[in-house]
């Protein structure tokens, strides 16, 4: 299978603890090639920071994830930030409950509220006009941190749907009035997704959460880490290893439709999670 000349990989490694996320994540990276030269580069790590909640609820990134991520990209000589750009409060009060703050604070690097927003406006796609998060635009790497969970609006939160986060808080309200169904909105995450390109992936699926997502379901134990350079396969991939039905998924059936996930190679270790419980409803309003 191949992406042009080169075989689109996704990596699924086992994990099923934090302490030792950061040999598994350096081993993914190898896996998938992913050997840029990062001295001096500016490398934004978009993380989850949904809202103001504790690392044990499994709403956010977990806080041992990202300073495994963040330490990874420092040792190689990068200048790493960190952001999001909660809806419901500020980057720094969910900072702060997440825990993820604290680990900005002792590595030295910024955690950044995506609150300068630019007019962006592409030539393709069903929806072409986006206020982008300045710092997401001037950063030469966007490394994609979601939390595997499952989500009342798309069915499933991955890489794709975390990169919503990019389009500032308040910001975002605008496109729920504006995209009224599951299938229109999940277009849109598919073209601000197309328009971002996210140089890397890396699913905190360690702890997740499934049912009534992204904030009130079931905590589960996945026990995985799931990466590439490409976010759609990489979804593709992860739905694939859960035993969610891509037909029931607008978000995932339209990638595939459109040719947005293409072949790609699962490499890593051998697997076997439970299937997700996807939400009961799919509401948008």
């Amino acid at each position: 299978m191949g992406n042009g000349s080169q075989t689109k990989r996704v990596a699924i490694l086992s994990s099923p603890e934090y302490k030792k996320c950061r040999e598994k994540i350096s081993e993914g990276l190898d896996l998938i090639g992913f050997d840029e030269t990062l001295r001096g580069k500016k490398v934004l790590l978009k993380v989850n920071l949904l809202s103001a909640r504790s690392p044990e609820s499994c709403v956010t990134t977990n806080p041992l994830f990202v300073r495994a991520v963040a330490e990874l990209f420092l040792g190689r000589g990068a200048e790493v930030s960190v952001g999001d750009s909660p809806a419901s409060v500020s980057t720094s009060v969910a900072g702060y409950a997440s825990g993820i703050s604290q680990v900005c604070k002792e590595l030295g690097i910024p955690l950044l509220d995506f609150d300068d927003p630019v007019q962006i406006v592409f030539d393709e796609g069903t929806y072409r006009s986006f206020l982008i998060s300045k710092p997401v635009l001037e950063t030469d790497l966007l490394i994609n941190l979601p939390k595997l969970k499952t989500h009342a609006l798309t069915r499933v939160t991955l890489g794709v749907k975390n990169l919503f986060g990019c389009v500032p808080g308040a910001k975002k309200q605008g496109w729920h009035f504006r995209v009224r169904n599951m299938k229109e909105f999940s277009k849109m995450l598919l073209d601000l997704a197309v328009h971002l390109r996210a140089d890397l992936t890396v699913i905190d699926g360690i702890y997740g959460m499934d049912g009534n997502g992204p904030s009130n379901g079931r905590i589960i134990k996945p026990g995985i880490i799931g990466m590439s350079r490409d976010v759609f396969a990489l979804d593709d991939a992860i739905a694939e290893l859960f035993g969610i039905n891509h037909s029931k998924v607008p978000i995932l059936q339209i990638a595939r439709d459109r040719g947005l996930v293409g072949d790609y190679d699962v490499v890593g270790d051998e697997v076997h999670p439970d299937k997700l419980l996807l939400p009961e409803t799919n509401f948008i309003g």
